[in-house]
């Protein structure tokens, strides 16, 4: 609870408000349970989330009906709005590297490629 309301002295957490809100699961798990739910076709089970994410089968029950119900709550789309995606490619200059460890080619040759979405 690292943030606390000057009006009323009360603390929270960038979770209040959420639907991970009271969750002792990090927002790595979270990210991965909506990266699964929104990349498969149908839909996912707990025992999917148990197996995948290394979580017990009812945590993986209750991270599937919190994100089912915010989607739910918002017309049943995850996405109901418009998604803004941006791709770059992160990395440092050929020419900056040790003679043995650039890459042929040039532009994104030897770089991450890294996509973020809004």
């Amino acid at each position: 609870m690292p943030y606390r309301c000057k009006d009323s002295d009360k603390r929270f957490s960038v979770k209040y408000g959420t639907v991970m809100e009271r969750s002792n699961l990090g927002y790595r798990v979270w990210a991965f349970a909506v990266y699964l739910m929104t990349t498969r076709i149908r839909d996912v089970s707990s025992m999917e989330f148990y197996r995948t994410l290394g979580i017990t089968q009812k945590t993986g029950w209750f991270l599937a009906h919190r994100i089912r119900e915010a989607w739910s709550q918002n017309g049943g789309s995850p996405f109901s709005g418009p998604v803004e995606v941006d791709e770059t490619y992160v990395g440092g200059k050929n020419k900056n590297r040790h003679w043995d460890k650039r890459k042929p080619g040039c532009g994104s040759a030897g770089k991450d490629a890294v996509v973020g979405q809004l």
